[in-house]
């Protein structure tokens, strides 16, 4: 693979990711509830699981890559360093945003219930990843040594998820606030929690070091077939063990150090089936990796779409929601997967051909959104 391609497979694998998420969106929210429970939905359900920790996972990977030629900018808080930081910040916003009962600030405090605060708090994949990379951020500008910051970032993934089964039985809302209590655990009702799932992205951290060792002494396809190994073999090995365990009452799938190993080995898997997709092609950048690039957008905008009360004070998940059968679900997905990624890969050309077009779009919506949320 040249130079321009060869990171193109980590784009493939978060753009199948975006597609997936998004179909999972439609038939979760949408699909009648007496589908809910049969065989092939119970699948789907399994294969859509894996969007998550492949997001999560992809953001280490892609924080080493995009971080390796630029740590000394980085260490001397130059323009790279604020730029990292704003982009992390805007991670953070995004992912509380979502979670507004109000799009207005005095809403928020004189009518938002205790339910509807505690909503607000919660930890989704958006802060989860924010979180990590402000851990990974700063790590990397204070470890100079490759060695023991690679060393680190396993040792994170470890503390990440071997601590969870213990830390998933404590309630941290009795000696912390409730917005950082929620990193901690479900217990107040967060989705994606640091423990176990910034594991990761520490984890995408660890491999993509060893990845770009390997690709500078020309080993890269070596790692890659290791790689794979590991992914089926961890995959299998926990899929038997986890279905033992399941059967004990006592046993916590989520906060297991298992459930992660098995979600990891599927998600090395898949970005390794990406990398020998364009090592065998030689395919060129298209529309759809274009658009995965854009992840953040779309993530933020398709929720927003559906959640949001946009439509007569109303949301489309309140409006149509467990109503649609397979056939309709299929087709919603396919009109919201096309408008978001050409939306992406429209907002993609912009960047790439009028960067200062598209600075002014940028900035003059989010300073828009946010005095229009001061102010209402």
């Amino acid at each position: 693979m040249d130079s321009r391609n060869r990171f193109l497979f980590v784009d493939l694998l978060r753009a199948a990711a975006l597609a997936v998420m998004i179909e999972t969106l439609i038939f979760n929210t949408f699909l009648i509830m007496e589908y809910r429970e049969e065989l092939w939905f119970q699948f789907l359900n399994y294969i859509n699981g894996l969007v998550a920790p492949s997001f999560i996972f992809i953001s280490g990977f892609v924080f080493i890559l995009s971080s390796k030629n630029s740590l000394e900018e980085l260490r001397l808080f130059k323009w790279k360093f604020w730029r990292k930081l704003g982009r992390i910040a805007l991670i953070f916003l995004a992912g509380y945003s979502l979670h507004l009962p109000f799009f207005s600030f005095r809403s928020l405090f004189l009518r938002a219930s205790d339910a509807d605060l505690k909503l607000f708090c919660n930890v989704d994949v958006l802060q989860c990843i924010a979180a990590g990379l402000l851990i990974l951020f700063f790590s990397r500008i204070a470890i100079k040594s490759d060695r023991l910051f690679n060393i680190f970032t396993i040792i994170m993934a470890l503390v990440f998820t071997l601590t969870a089964p213990v830390l998933w039985n404590t309630d941290f809302s009795r000696f912390m606030p409730l917005p950082l209590a929620c990193y901690f655990n479900e217990i107040n009702g967060s989705y994606f929690p640091l423990f176990p799932w910034a594991g990761f992205l520490f984890a995408g951290a660890a491999i993509a070091t060893y990845y770009l060792k390997a690709r500078g002494t020309f080993n890269e396809k070596d790692f890659i077939r290791k790689l794979s190994v590991f992914g089926f073999t961890s995959a299998i090995t926990c899929i038997m063990l986890l279905a033992w365990l399941d059967t004990f009452s006592w046993f916590q799938l989520k906060s297991s150090p298992l459930f992660f190993l098995e979600r990891l080995g599927f998600v090395t898997i898949l970005l390794s089936a990406c990398w020998y997709y364009y090592r065998r092609t030689g395919a060129e950048p298209g529309f759809f990796t274009d658009a995965g690039r854009q992840s953040l957008l779309v993530y933020w905008l398709h929720l927003q779409l559906i959640y949001r009360r946009l439509w007569n004070n109303r949301s489309l998940s309140s409006i149509a929601g467990g109503s649609f059968g397979i056939d309709e679900c299929l087709s919603a997905t396919f009109i919201l997967l096309a408008a978001m990624m050409t939306t992406a890969h429209v907002w993609g050309i912009i960047k790439q051909d009028n960067p200062g077009l598209a600075k002014k779009i940028f900035l003059t919506t989010i300073c828009g959104s946010v005095i229009l949320f001061l102010i209402r």
